[in-house]
């Protein structure tokens, strides 16, 4: 199996998404400053081809219930993981496969999606 590694940041000073880090040499001169949110990618898409990274907010649809909520990398389970918020996640990535998703936002941009 040949899973692609790659990561992407949030500015938090000039508040943009737009540096993707696909290259683990470079990742290192933006972990350690506060000037950065580091997200990495779960190694899945969208229903629309998507990269999906942990802070993303993902709408999808499991058995006609439609659910919001946000990407997260839970350390005690070893997973990334999609629910309302980290105490109470509820869908972990092996249920992918059951239902369509989609981004719709991320937790940086969008929060008031969150609150729906």
């Amino acid at each position: 199996m040949n899973r692609e590694i790659k990561f992407r940041a949030w500015d938090n000073v000039n508040n943009n998404m737009g540096l993707n880090i696909q290259h683990l040499d470079s990742l290192n001169e933006y972990l350690h400053k506060e000037k950065y949110s580091i997200m990495q990618f779960t190694g899945l898409k969208d229903k629309n081809g998507v990269d999906i990274y942990e802070g993303d907010i993902v709408v999808w649809n499991v058995n006609n219930i439609i659910r919001t909520a946000e990407v997260y990398y839970d350390e005690l389970q070893a997973s990334f993981w999609m629910g309302k918020s980290k105490e109470n996640g509820f869908l972990t990535f092996n249920d992918w496969m059951r239902g369509e998703h989609e981004i719709i936002g991320n937790i940086y941009e969008n929060t008031e999606l969150l609150n729906k």
